[in-house]
């Protein structure tokens, strides 16, 4: 019995040393000059459980980014908290990213949100106007699904906020959208498909400053999806 106690003593010991030299080379690798210049500062504004069956946690950030979290058993993302400074690394490949929580001292490991891995949809929502609505939608409403809203879906939403828009409001829209006299954006009068209007649409409404009122009846859809 004493040889089997000393043995699984001397194992723990070692996967204890192990586990230290690990955290002492990442704690070297993110202080490193060649990290700093390559990490990016960002701020957790929730995390998210979408019940994904094999990676169900994302983490959202007040930038926007929504990154999922690989598997792993040592940290529970659940443990990070809102306002809690970033630190979003690249990873091992161009598909990863290493997200380190600057005051808890611990990393995870997520999919690189930025980077299309196979063929991705024809349409898609991806202009300056939609990620300030992500950015926003990540404070006010973290468990909205928007993110992956098709360009037909979000432009019918886009069509009925117009229609609630005071005088004042809609003149600055129409001031920011430009359009034609035929109703339509100049860049998208020989594009077929709703993904150009929509972010188009989505582009207006933030240089006509009503990201945040859009945001409220995106945030009244809930969880829902939004295909």
């Amino acid at each position: 019995m004493s040889v089997f106690l000393l043995k699984r003593s001397s194992a723990k010991s070692r996967l204890g040393a192990t586990r230290l030299s690990i955290g002492v080379l990442a704690n070297l690798l993110i202080a490193s000059p060649a990290a700093a210049q390559t990490c990016r500062p960002d701020t957790l504004a929730a995390v998210v459980n979408d019940h994904a069956a094999d990676a169900p946690y994302l983490l959202v950030t007040t930038s926007g980014r929504w990154l999922r979290v690989y598997g792993q058993d040592f940290i529970d993302p659940r443990s990070w908290h809102r306002r809690e400074p970033l630190a979003v690394c690249p990873g091992a490949d161009s598909t990863s990213l290493r997200v380190r929580d600057v005051r808890r001292r611990e990393d995870l490991i997520t999919e690189n949100d930025r980077v299309v891995v196979g063929a991705g949809p024809i349409q898609i929502m991806n202009g300056p106007g939609f990620r300030a609505l992500l950015a926003r939608v990540a404070v006010q409403c973290p468990e909205s699904r928007v993110r992956f809203a098709t360009p037909a879906t979000l432009l019918d939403v886009q069509d009925m906020f117009q229609a609630t828009l005071d005088r004042d409001a809609l003149r600055r829209f129409n001031a920011a959208a430009q359009k034609t006299r035929d109703g339509e954006f100049p860049a998208c009068a020989a594009r077929d498909g709703a993904s150009c209007p929509a972010n188009a649409t989505m582009d207006a409404l933030m240089k006509a400053e009503l990201i945040k009122r859009f945001a409220i009846p995106v945030c009244a859809h809930g969880s829902a999806s939004w295909g």
